[in-house]
C-alpha cells in the first residue's frame, strides 16, 4: 500500500503540482521569486523527497545502495553523458528567448563569481542528484516494475514523471528533462547501481548552471559596451 501511494504521489501528484506553478508564473500572476528562495525551497523540497523516498525503500525493500568499486564503465558513462549534453545545451541556451533565459538565470545563476550565488546553488546540484536519482531511477522504477510486470513501461513513465516534475521550468526543459531520465535509466542499467548517474547529474546541473551564468556575463558585458559605444563624447574643452 505505501508503495502504492508513493507511486501515486510521484507519478500524479507532484506533475500536477509543478504543472500548477508553471501555470500561475506564465500568466505572469504569479512574479519570479528571488533566487535565494528559490534555492531554499528546492533545496528543503528535496530534503523531503530524499526522506520520503528512503522511508518507502526500506518498507518496500528497495536495496539502493549496493557496495560499490568505481570501473571504467562508469567513468567512461559519465563522461559521455555530459559531453553529449553540454553540448546540446550550449547550442541551446542561444536560441532561448528572454524570458526563459531569465527563468533559468532565477533557478541557477546569472554570476557564478559570486559566492552568494555559486555555493548554494552546488549544494542544490549535489541534492538533486542525490535525491532525484534515488526517487525515480531507484525507488520509483523499482516499484514501478513491480507493480507493472514491465522494467520496460517503468522506465517510460518514470521518465514522463520526471520531465512532468521540472514543468515549472517550461515545457521545452520538460521535455528535456524526460530525455536526460532515459540516459539517467540507461546508466544505471549499464553499470548496475545509482552512483554514477548520481554523479552526472550532479556534475552537469552544477556545469549548466556555469554555462548559463557566464551567457548571462557576457549579455551584460556586450550591452554595457554597446551602451557605452553610443553615448556622445564630451566637447573637448576650449
Amino acid at each position: 500500500m505505501v508503495g502504492w501511494f508513493y507511486i501515486a504521489a510521484m507519478v500524479l501528484v507532484l506533475p500536477a503540482l509543478a504543472a500548477r506553478s508553471a501555470h500561475a508564473l506564465n500568466s505572469g500572476k504569479v512574479p519570479l521569486p528571488k533566487r535565494s528562495a528559490v534555492h531554499f525551497n528546492t533545496l528543503i523540497t528535496l530534503a523531503v523527497l530524499m526522506g520520503v523516498s528512503l522511508t518507502v525503500a526500506r518498507i518496500e525493500a528497495v536495496h539502493l545502495f549496493p557496495r560499490w568499486s568505481p570501473t571504467w564503465i562508469d567513468a567512461a558513462a559519465v563522461a559521455v553523458f555530459l559531453i553529449l549534453t553540454l553540448g546540446a545545451l550550449s547550442a541551446r541556451i542561444r536560441r532561448l528567448d528572454r524570458a526563459m533565459r531569465t527563468r533559468l538565470e532565477r533557478v541557477s545563476m546569472d554570476d557564478w563569481r559570486d559566492p552568494g550565488q555559486l555555493a548554494p546553488y552546488a549544494l542544490v546540484c549535489i541534492m538533486a542528484g542525490i535525491a532525484e536519482e534515488v526517487a525515480y531511477r531507484g525507488v520509483l522504477a523499482e516499484l514501478l516494475t513491480r507493480a507493472t510486470g514491465s522494467h520496460a513501461l517503468a522506465i517510460v513513465v518514470a521518465c514522463i514523471a520526471f520531465g512532468a516534475a521540472h514543468a515549472v521550468q517550461g515545457w521545452r526543459s520538460a521535455a528535456l528533462a524526460s530525455i536526460f531520465a532515459a540516459l539517467f535509466h540507461g546508466m544505471v542499467m549499464l553499470t548496475g547501481h545509482l552512483y554514477a548517474a548520481m554523479i552526472a547529474h550532479a556534475t552537469y546541473d552544477f556545469l549548466a548552471g556555469l554555462v548559463i551564468a557566464e551567457a548571462s556575463r557576457r549579455r551584460r558585458a556586450r550591452r554595457i559596451r554597446a551602451a557605452s559605444a553610443a553615448r556622445p563624447e564630451p566637447p573637448a574643452a576650449p
